[in-house]
């Protein structure tokens, strides 16, 4: 073989100088700073294990006793948290039962006055609504008056309503009573407003002011014809309008009423009418009602 045979066969153009030209490749970093840094903790999991060892409150102090021991005084600890726990819930308990107690009490006591509140309004409107045109019934017997009368009123109440509103409804003809508002007072009373009417009728005359009447004596004193007659003639036929009230006294032990009491201002309406005092008196001097509206004595129908 050939000694030359091993060597490139562009051996005579590698020389020194073309070598020479060859330039060594370079490595480019873009700027960035290699620079090892050592990111540590600020202590090894060694030192952070001794640490938490000897934390306020940790168990440092037991380190020194026996495992079997530490365990038993771990247990008991825990178990004590535990009853802690359970003591904590049963308080708890406890006092939400009491307040459960007392909201119940107030549910009840506000029920209470809730259906007392509703059966005393519902008294009154039913009242109204019954006697809006006294006592009386289109075939003659006001049964559903007095059977509401019988059901919420003591007996001497009921027999006391209905002979005012008796007598009432036939010395005046058209008795329409109106009711306007309605108001509490205090816990246990309501007051109604109203306005009633009715029209004074010759038969009207003859039952509740029979001293206007030639003959009749009031007091001792015979009634002179001029003055009854003159009287007479200026009411007949003539149509009132007055304001007046209702109160309601409610018995909460018996749920019923305990008092009725009625007024109607027939004295300045007759004072309008008349035009004087002493005309007014004199009407009512001797009357068989009041000048609040409130019949005085028994019922006597005169015949005409």
């Amino acid at each position: 073989m050939r000694s030359h045979s091993l060597c490139p066969p562009n051996l005579d153009a590698l020389t020194d100088d073309v070598i020479g030209t060859v330039r060594q490749r370079q490595f480019f970093t873009a700027g960035f700073n290699t620079t090892r840094v050592n990111v540590g903790y600020p202590y090894t999991c060694e030192e952070r294990a001794t640490k938490s060892a000897i934390l306020p409150g940790r168990s440092s102090k037991l380190t020194h006793l026996p495992l079997r021991e530490r365990q038993r005084i771990y247990k008991q600890r825990y178990r004590m948290k535990q009853q802690s726990f359970h003591d904590s819930l049963e308080d708890g308990n406890i006092q939400l039962r009491q307040d459960i107690k007392e909201l119940q009490s107030r549910i009840r006591g506000l029920s209470y006055a809730i259906e007392r509140h509703f059966a005393l309004w519902s008294v009154v409107t039913d009242y109204f609504r019954l006697f809006r045109h006294g006592l009386h019934a289109p075939n003659g017997s006001p049964t559903a008056q007095l059977d509401f009368l019988r059901l919420l009123n003591a007996p001497d109440v009921v027999a006391a309503i209905a002979k005012n509103w008796g007598i009432f409804t036939h010395f005046f003809q058209d008795v329409e009573v109106q009711l306007q508002r309605l108001e509490k007072i205090g816990d246990s009373s309501i007051i109604g407003t109203t306005i009633t009417s009715f029209t004074i009728s010759r038969r009207s005359l003859m039952s509740a002011f029979p001293h206007l009447f030639h003959g009749s004596i009031v007091q001792g004193i015979r009634c002179m014809e001029s003055r009854g007659s003159r009287l007479v003639r200026k009411m007949v036929d003539q149509h009132l309008i007055m304001r007046g009230s209702v109160r309601f006294d409610w018995d909460n032990s018996n749920n019923r009423i305990e008092r009725i009491y009625s007024q109607i201002n027939i004295l300045s309406s007759l004072l309008q009418l008349l035009g004087n005092v002493e005309d007014v008196s004199f009407v009512f001097n001797g009357a068989r009602i009041t000048p609040d509206g409130n019949v005085v004595g028994d019922l006597l129908i005169p015949t005409d």
